[in-house]
């Protein structure tokens, strides 16, 4: 065995996965076929396409001079309804068993009579006699007891039985052993290695699984041989000289559309490889360009304090320069575990994107990705102690059960990164995670906006939890630095004045009343009057004027909502705005998140659409350049006013003279009197609209 052979075998991945470019058969399978003596396989369905897939194995297989490597499949027959009900009628196991021999032999019987006449066919039906004959592959069939429940039996596993050191390969997954099974059906494999500590125990249990069940010794499961009457019928076909057939047949077994796709595919990846992969953290970063320099400061300030927020507004490349730091990481041997958590889906799909681009970058080693799945996240917990970088993305709601299933594990060569980082102390999950840490070697938040508008014990909690203390970011890049250095545009404000009518009065009233009562009953102080203001503001947002004041407005505004996203609070209010619109706009909503609504965004930002009207969905996770204009009926706190002033400042590739409007409503009253929210908000708005780019 080649020394290239066995290292290949040493550094097999622990995970194999099609939609992430693994081609499951050249890059797992034929080495391990061609490393091999023996492999026993589990299948829920095998067809003879399969051979297609062995590849450079295929001569090994079917070389009398060479040991090879013996085959046992152990796979189902494939029970059609009526074989069910005539087996759960038979009267004795005598019966039972000449059923299921019939049943076997209808299958051979069938499989021979398409093959005849079909020369792709024919030609596999050939080479899969011969390794039957020669015992190269041996075929047993697992017939759960339980008929009525048909095709049950689901097993896909398998080991590999390598030449060297008694050393085994275990490995389960979604696929079976077909050719369509190892290419084309997006699947993956999960590799164990029993010379690996921590995974020998799983190797062990897959090769005792699959003996019981290949003896006939499993329970509630059956185990059929083929018969002699099969044995002979499959015997009539195999070449005399299967060498000969082979190698005049070679052709035929290398130059099929199974190839041809894999070597288009291959040529496509290293195409986009050359083109698009970054070739070191500096080209990651695009630091090339002046006026990214701030995301290699970000990178520099995190590696040197290892626990850290980095505060960069919406638009300036967080997830980026996130990724980055992990590759310096890596790179230098630091990390060999990567956490990635955050709340919502369409941050995972923005993710899983970026992911994938990242990992085709010049890292020095090799990255398991794994998603938000049961079996990926049992294969992260088992990889944990090994050196092997995996990378899992997981939902905010189940990271406190991953931190305590990690608890006990050495934890210094892990990096864990919560995106939008100002998430992580809602109520639901702070007193699940808080302390859970600490033994984090690197420790990394993101978010646009970390300060709480209304709550500073949340955020001290939250800049304890992250960074271990003080009172500011590790690193900090505001709206105000990224329009003035061009990497977001500039902006416009319209501000439109309204007023509250007698029951929102005294509505706010009643807050102010609720806000006392909680101060006598003891409540702190800063808690009384977070509930207060934002008690208030949910009545703000909701103002009738505010209909009202945009109607009067409408033909002064008309042009400017072309390219516009329209915030509200509730569904009744955006049904109001869509009627004001119709006459003059293609508008839509987003409301629900659902395929039309997803369809909408689409249109949008296919320019198909003028408007969208969105009740709170679009603070996080979407990211349209040629967005103008966004009009704010509800900004309920600070944070999500950052969120979406980022939406619409982003610079727009196919318009550089794109210069961004935000619409937005200020109590009248505040205004006259110089002070609340809303007018703070005003003046924080005004800010930005007289911040100009300057040259670097």
């Amino acid at each position: 065995m080649s020394e290239e052979l066995k290292n290949k075998i040493e550094n097999l991945k622990i995970r194999y996965k099609s939609i992430f470019r693994d081609h499951l058969a050249k890059d797992f399978y034929v080495p391990c076929l061609l490393a091999s003596y023996k492999l026993k396989r589990a299948t829920s369905d095998f067809t003879s396409s399969v051979l297609y897939q062995y590849g450079e194995a295929l001569p090994k297989l079917v070389d009398p001079e060479q040991e090879g490597c013996q085959i046992q499949i152990l796979a189902e027959p494939k029970l059609q309804r009526k074989d069910n009900e005539t087996l759960a009628g038979a009267i004795d196991k005598t019966e039972k068993d000449k059923i299921e021999d019939e049943i076997i032999e209808k299958i051979f019987e069938d499989a021979i009579s398409i093959a005849n006449g079909d020369l792709d066919k024919e030609k596999r039906l050939k080479v899969l006699a011969w390794l039957i004959k020669t015992k190269r592959m041996i075929i047993k069939f697992a017939i759960v007891e339980h008929v009525q429940d048909a095709n049950i039996f689901h097993d896909k596993e398998g080991i590999f039985y390598l030449n060297w050191d008694d050393k085994k390969i275990g490995f389960n997954g979604s696929e079976n052993e077909t050719g369509s099974g190892l290419h084309f059906n997006g699947g993956s494999f999960s590799v164990f290695k029993s010379w690996v500590e921590g995974q020998k125990d799983y190797v062990e249990d897959l090769e005792k699984t699959f003996d019981l069940t290949w003896d006939n010794e499993a329970p509630g499961c059956k185990t059929k041989k083929m018969n002699k009457k099969i044995l002979d019928l499959i015997a009539k076909y195999a070449p005399n000289d299967i060498k000969k057939f082979y190698f005049d047949n070679k052709k035929f077994f290398k130059n099929t559309k199974f190839e041809k796709i894999i070597e288009r595919e291959k040529k496509s990846i290293d195409e986009n490889k050359d083109i698009q992969s970054p070739k070191s953290i500096e080209d990651y970063l695009e630091v090339t360009e002046e006026k990214w320099r701030f995301q290699e400061e970000a990178r520099l300030k995190f590696i040197e304090k290892k626990w850290g927020i980095l505060e960069m507004a919406t638009g300036t490349g967080k997830t980026r320069t996130a990724l980055a730091i992990a590759t310096q990481l890596i790179n230098e041997n630091k990390i060999d575990k990567i956490i990635i958590q955050m709340k919502g889906v369409d941050l995972i799909k923005q993710w899983v994107g970026n992911i994938d681009e990242w990992r085709n970058s010049k890292i020095s080693r090799e990255v398991n990705f794994l998603a938000d799945e049961r079996d990926d996240r049992d294969f992260f917990l088992g990889n944990f102690n090994n050196p092997d970088v995996d990378l899992l993305l997981i939902r905010q709601s189940r990271l406190p059960d991953l931190l305590d299933k990690i608890k006990d594990y050495d934890q210094k060569k892990t990096l864990i990164i919560h995106d939008e980082v100002h998430d992580l102390f809602a109520e639901e999950i702070s007193e699940k995670i808080l302390g859970k840490q600490k033994k984090f070697g690197y420790k990394l938040g993101l978010s646009a906006t970390i300060r709480e508008e209304f709550d500073k014990a949340r955020e001290r909690k939250l800049f304890e939890e992250i960074q271990g203390g003080g009172d500011k970011p590790a690193f900090e890049y505001s709206i105000n630095d990224a329009i003035a250095d061009e990497v977001l545009v500039e902006m416009d404000l319209i501000h439109l004045e309204y007023e509250l009518d007698e029951e929102e009065k005294s509505k706010i009233s009643e807050k102010y009343g609720i806000y006392k009562k909680n101060i006598d009953e003891g409540m702190p102080k800063w808690q009384a009057e977070s509930i207060r203001n934002m008690s208030i503001a949910d009545v703000k947002k909701n103002a009738k004027d505010k209909i009202v004041v945009f109607r009067n407005n409408l033909s002064k505004l008309l042009p400017k909502l072309k390219r516009s996203f329209i915030f509200a609070d509730e569904c009744d209010y955006g049904d109001i705005l869509v009627n004001i619109l119709v006459p003059h706009l293609n508008v839509k909503t987003h409301y629900n998140d659902n395929k039309t609504d997803k369809d909408n965004l689409k249109r949008f930002s296919n320019k198909e659409i003028d408007c969208i009207i969105n009740v709170l969905k679009l603070s996080q996770g979407i990211d349209i350049q040629s967005l103008d204009t966004v009009v704010l009926f509800a900004t309920p706190k600070g944070r999500q006013l950052i969120q979406r002033l980022g939406r619409v400042l982003r610079i727009d590739p196919n318009n550089r003279n794109k210069k961004a409007v935000v619409i937005d409503f200020f109590e009248k009253k505040e205004m006259k009197n110089k002070k609340g929210s809303e007018y703070n908000r005003y003046l924080q708005l005004k800010e930005y609209s007289k911040i100009k780019k300057r040259n670097l």
